[in-house]
């Protein structure tokens, strides 16, 4: 095995100390100079199977295990490592040196030896596995045998399986609730970023319970805030574009902000993170609008974008903008090219489309909260603005989500 593929080969008995190591002239891992302590983690980790899998380590190194079973008792056991997919360069030695926090006194070593780790890529690994086995056991595996089994000793694989568990946690800790426009508390905190109203997604940022995304990372809340705050910014900087922001712009404040949470160390910093970055892109797309539209125009979609949920006549745009109504209907109209009711039932439309696809309420219900006369008239004017009625819309989203 080590002739053909070139790669180190260590034999153990009874699992602990290597009886038989071919590896030439190998570097050891600067980390784990005891070989012995680095094949016993690879140990620990192992799986309870005869068929050849790969181990992954934190360094990105692979090592591929066969247990070697006697009387229905694993008491013995191949590894053949480590090995890489691809050569490393000195920018990725230097980010697992930072990722793992490895002790500056062994930078050097390490590079040394993440160099000269032999490069054999996926399908040549699961190779070599078919080759021991059937040297060992003299059974021919498939290739498609190994990978699928792989799949299932993977940890990542059973991603059904998990979230299944952490969502019976979240019902066990009473996390999710009952209210029906809960799924919809995110995409108001970014459509607040979208329309550039500050004052809105402090208020929705301050309402939350818990977060919007889970727990990013189970190791450390420092990662998971951090984390958490990276996600945001990424969210935002859809919503500031489609908000009218330059991408430009937009991707230009969004690197800035990576950057600077990339360099928190604090738990305090990281919790402040994603509203600090949440409300730059706010002002960033309040700023543009104000010079696409005037003050007053700007109110006035500020107005109906808070009021969706009740009825809005053009006499309390008027009184909130200090103008006189038939005035307001034609700066209004003159600047977004769209009168205002037009603009007002445009918006409660695509509201409607929200609420279709994020909650269960019947039809009746968002046409009714929504300040439709009756549902007729809302399905008419859905069919025109979308160009299916909500019953076709309702069924398109839920095969494009299932």
């Amino acid at each position: 095995m080590f002739e053909v593929f070139g790669i180190p080969v260590f034999y153990l008995n009874e699992l602990e100390s290597p009886n038989i190591e071919i590896h030439g002239e190998a570097v050891h891992h600067p980390m784990f100079p005891d070989t012995r302590n680095l094949l016993s983690a690879m140990i620990e980790g192992s799986k309870e199977t005869a068929v050849p899998y790969i181990q992954k380590t934190i360094f990105l190194e692979n090592f591929l295990i066969l247990r070697i079973y006697s009387e229905d008792s694993a008491s013995c056991a191949i590894i053949i490592g480590p090995s890489i997919y691809s050569a490393m360069d000195e920018k990725t030695v230097a980010m697992l040196i930072y990722d793992n926090e490895v002790p500056y006194k062994y930078h050097q070593e390490l590079y040394d030896y993440a160099v000269q780790i032999p490069v054999l890529d996926k399908l040549r690994l699961h190779l070599a596995g078919m080759m021991l086995h059937y040297l060992i056991y003299g059974e021919p595996l498939e290739m498609l045998e190994i990978m699928e089994h792989a799949k299932v000793l993977d940890h990542h694989a059973n991603l059904a399986d998990k979230l299944d568990l952490e969502l019976s946690k979240k019902r066990e800790n009473d996390l999710l609730s009952n209210d029906p426009l809960h799924p919809l508390r995110e995409k108001r905190l970014f459509e607040a970023v979208r329309i550039g109203d500050k004052e809105e997604l402090l208020k929705i940022y301050a309402a939350r319970k818990g977060n919007f995304y889970g727990v990013l990372s189970n190791r450390s809340q420092l990662s998971h805030l951090k984390n958490l705050a990276i996600t945001g910014v990424t969210l935002a900087t859809r919503a500031a574009i489609d908000g009218g922001l330059l991408w430009e712009i937009a991707y230009a404040l969004s690197d800035l902000h990576i950057r600077r949470i990339d360099e928190i160390n604090e738990v305090k910093q990281a919790k402040d993170a994603m509203i600090e970055a949440l409300m730059d892109f706010a002002e960033q797309v309040r700023s543009n609008r104000e010079q696409q539209v005037s003050k007053n125009v700007w109110i006035c979609q500020n107005y109906i974008f808070k009021h969706l949920y009740v009825p809005i006549t053009v006499q309390d745009l008027a009184d909130v903008t200090g103008l006189n109504a038939n005035y307001l209907l034609q700066l209004f109209r003159k600047e977004t090219n769209i009168p205002i009711r037009e603009y007002i039932q445009r918006e409660r439309i695509k509201e409607a489309k929200k609420l279709i696809t994020y909650t269960d309420l019947p039809l009746s219900e968002i046409s009714s909260r929504l300040c439709f006369t009756d549902q007729s008239y809302f399905t008419k004017l859905f069919k025109k603005q979308v160009g299916v009625t909500p019953i076709q819309y309702k069924k398109y989203r839920s095969m494009e989500i299932s």
